[in-house]
């Protein structure tokens, strides 16, 4: 038995250090969670298999096939909550060690003296509350440090972490979206356009962004506020007490335990009282209007009318934000409805979450009321402003569908002009459907008709959305119509279209003549227009004028290079197997201080394997930790490739092991993975059909590929088990569908069975479903038939060969081909003979 510090990948990556780089990675993503890292310890402490000369079992592969997905509680209405989702502070030991060389105190000190800048300036130099995580990091570390009392300094805490989460947010928004979007809105705003059409166009832009499939995700913004931590036994005897009617016992346990003494940990405690009770809805609202009561009096005790009034207000906008940051939204329109029947004035952020929760709710029509009534009417109100706020309240369908609500409305707002017709036109093509060519057509032929002047932002709104359909021909005549009125198309349309032809294989020719057309035009090409050249250059296998168009891209002025932009170049580079060049495109990228996405990542460990350069897969994974990447199903797939790859038994079993410590679910490619390495790198059919059945019946992925269909049918044919083989075929044509591969797989085995009846009729049922036989297929039963001195049925084959058109050209088969004509001469000469006598 091997132990673990002398476990090292067959190619020489040590085993160990990628694991730790996945656990660095998975503390900084989960608050240094110590169930996890005991997970780890477990996983170093297991006993090792036997090295590559032992078969794997799936029962010894971590039982993976086999295990339970530990789950979180969910916490709905009708979910009793549990102390472990009450407990706030369980990570301050690793969050106080991430922090220690932090003076805490100096920080604090600054705001007390009004040193604004003095505590960011001491935030920044230390690299403190640059990323998302460690914002919350931060945030935790500072409440056991501040005095909650006094409110000044709490708010200007919160200020400094909201401006370093605008920031983030804004990196983190540009690193996973398209960069046009700032560069659009910029060109905007500079041209003094006012409000609503700047926010409009904003919103436009972002929908299109999102319908490209790009992802925009900020976080969502963090209070400083005291933490509380809830016993469940607490909630119960607060509860007994309260049922048997003993109101001073339940005020004296609160003041005891020091609950509901803020409007923050009051609704807390409420909420768990929520998951308590379940569905005594009764009870709840009672113990609900007791505490809310218990804190009037607590910070009020001596009755003031006016104080009294205005602590309820507070308390109930309050809750409005409280509720909906945790997407109850039913809960937010009841307590609006009663906040109606009385006389108060709605904050701003009461306002937003009464929209977000009609948005929750599906209630378009009362969203757009309200905000038509409450919201827009405000002489400050901001568009663009109110998207972003709006933005981190809900999920990303919920935060779609609010956008499309705003836009129609400021549609309709519009006066007639040139741009309510490009507006209009963006409409049509919002709604994919068969119509939609028609209806665009039309529109702009009624234009043309009507002589009605149509400037380059509506002829470019036309020939976006064609593009946006892959309706290439029609985008491309109205690009033709719009130069033959004498329009000269501007950077956007020009971008726009090489974008889009880009897109389009046999699109090169018309690539190369918007580009030369573009520059005829003095027109500079932006970052859109080089990435759709390069990109084109890189699918055609034109690496030289790929590369020398990035160089002429880098010297652009006005070109800012941006991840976006190196990780198409990585891409292309990777897609020509031009390894060495993207490791110092790669290398110019960390100089930079930009970030890969996870795709390049996982592209990057999966083709340095394959060329067999092992060191740059370390370098990658570290990068992967300082650069708080997180890996995906996609990358412990790639690993556990690798390690099949190698015959590295131990390391097989701790990628397993990883899917359960990162929570992540294996997918299609993760099993096509495990079949396929079992059966061909082990020979062990038993895991593979573990594997096999555990895919459908217990993560119910019903769809597998016809490549783990295949694998399987060759794993049975391998061991004799031809029954199984046919079932397994059969089941394949329910869900895909049969490629050569398979039939041959399904020919070969009952040939070498010598079952030629049996290959035969694959050989039928291959031709039947129009599947074109390969290379290999013919030499199969010809050489079967051959063997088997049937010259007659091997002949058949031959003529079928020679009917489809297939010319052989490996050297068996003609081997062969040339025994079935030397016997048909033979044949022939006999006849002959017979018929002279």
């Amino acid at each position: 038995m091997l132990s673990q510090a002398n476990i090292t990948l067959k190619k020489g990556i040590p085993f160990k250090q990628i694991l730790k780089h996945f656990h660095y990675l998975k503390r900084g993503f989960d608050g240094g969670n110590l169930k996890y890292s005991t997970t780890l310890k477990n996983i170093y402490n297991d006993k090792k298999l036997l090295c590559t000369k032992q078969t794997p079992n799936i029962i010894l592969i971590g039982n993976f096939l086999m295990r339970k997905y530990s789950t979180e509680i969910s916490k709905d209405i009708e979910t009793p909550l549990k102390q472990s989702d009450l407990n706030n502070n369980k990570n301050d030991t690793l969050i106080s060690n991430s922090f220690n060389r932090l003076d805490i105190n100096k920080f604090i000190n600054c705001l007390k003296n009004g040193q604004i800048n003095e505590a960011k300036s001491l935030i920044s130099t230390q690299e403190y509350c640059t990323t998302i995580d460690n914002i919350i990091d931060f945030k935790k570390f500072l409440i056991r440090h501040l005095d909650f009392s006094d409110a000044e300094l709490l708010n200007k805490v919160n200020d400094i972490l909201s401006d370093q989460f605008v920031q983030v947010s804004l990196k983190l928004n540009l690193y996973k979206s398209d960069p046009q979007v700032l560069n659009l809105y910029d060109e905007l705003s500079h041209k003094g356009i006012p409000e609503p059409y700047l926010g409009l166009s904003c919103v436009h832009l972002l929908s299109i962004i999102m319908s490209r499939n790009f992802e925009l995700s900020p976080p969502k913004h963090v209070i400083l506020e005291f933490p509380i931590n809830i016993d469940r036994k607490h909630l119960e005897i607060f509860i007994n007490l309260f049922k048997k009617g003993d109101l001073e016992g339940a005020k004296t346990f609160l003041k005891t335990n020091n609950y509901a003494t803020t409007i923050h940990d009051t609704l807390e405690f409420s909420n768990s009282l929520r998951y308590y009770l379940n569905s005594d809805h009764e009870l709840y609202n009672m113990s609900v209007g007791f505490l809310k009561d218990y804190l009037k009096n607590i910070l009020f005790p001596i009755v003031n009318e006016q104080e009294s009034k205005k602590f309820i207000q507070d308390y109930n906008q309050y809750s409005l934000t409280y509720y909906i940051k945790k997407s109850y939204s039913n809960q937010v329109l009841y307590i609006y409805e009663d906040l109606l029947k009385k006389d108060c004035v709605l904050s701003d952020e009461s306002k937003l979450a009464i929209f977000c929760a009609y948005i929750k709710s599906n209630d378009d029509n009362l969203a757009i009321n309200f905000f038509i009534s409450n919201i827009s009417s405000s002489p400050k109100f901001s568009l663009s402003i109110f998207t972003k706020n709006i933005q981190p309240l809900l999920n990303e369908i919920e935060y779609n569908k609010a956008q499309e609500i705003l836009r129609h409305h400021y549609i309709q707002q519009i006066s007639p002009n040139t741009r309510e017709i490009t507006s209009y036109v963006t409409k049509i093509f919002s709604n994919k459907n068969q119509q939609t060519k028609t209806l665009a057509l039309d529109l702009y032929e009624k234009l043309c008709k009507l002589g009605i002047p149509i400037n380059p932002i509506t002829y470019g709104a036309f020939i976006m959305g064609f593009l946006s359909q892959d309706r290439y021909i029609e985008a491309e005549s109205i690009f033709n119509d719009m130069i033959k009125r004498g329009q000269t198309p501007n950077q956007i349309i020009y971008s726009g279209m090489l974008d889009g032809f880009s897109r389009r294989r046999e699109g090169t020719k018309k690539m190369n003549e918007l580009w030369k057309q573009m520059l005829a035009d003095k027109i500079s090409p932006d970052e859109i227009a080089y990435c759709a050249m390069i990109e084109t250059y890189f699918r055609n296998g034109n690496i030289r004028d790929a590369i020398k168009l990035f160089q002429q891209m880098s010297l652009d002025q006005n070109i800012k290079l941006n991840d976006i932009i190196y990780n198409r170049i990585i891409s292309g580079l990777l897609l020509n197997n031009r390894v060495d060049e993207s490791m110092i495109i790669y290398d110019q990228m960390k100089k930079r201080n930009l970030f890969p996405n996870i795709i390049t990542y996982n592209t990057l460990i999966n083709k340095l394997y394959d060329k067999k350069k092992e060191q740059h897969v370390m370098t990658i994974l570290q990068d992967m930790q300082q650069f708080n990447i997180r890996p995906d199903v996609t990358t412990l797939t790639t690993l556990l490739k690798i390690q099949f790859h190698d015959r590295n038994i131990d390391g097989i079993q701790k990628v397993l092991k990883m899917f359960d410590s990162l929570k992540i679910e294996p997918n299609i490619q993760t099993y096509g993975t495990l079949i396929s390495g079992f059966l061909n790198d082990f020979n062990d059919l038993n895991s593979a059909e573990s594997a096999f059945n555990e895919m459908i019946y217990k993560h119910s992925l019903s769809s597998p590929t016809v490549h783990i269909y295949t694998n399987l049918i060759q794993g049975y044919i391998n061991h004799g088990k031809f029954q199984l083989a046919d079932q397994l075929y059969f089941k394949l044509l329910q869900n895909n569908f049969p490629t050569t591969a398979t039939f041959n797989i399904l020919i070969g085995g009952y040939s070498k069975a010598n079952n030629l009846d049996k290959a035969k009729q694959y050989y039928n049922e291959m031709i039947r479903l129009g599947v074109n036989p390969s290379s290999s297929t013919y030499k199969i039963l010809i050489d079967g038939y051959l063997a088997s001195k049937n010259m007659f049925d091997a002949s058949q084959i031959y003529d079928d060969m020679i009917k489809a058109n297939f010319i052989p050209m490996e050297p068996d088969l003609k081997r062969l081909c040339q025994i079935i004509e030397q016997w048909r001469s033979r044949q022939s000469n006999i006849n002959q003979v017979l018929k002279e006598k």
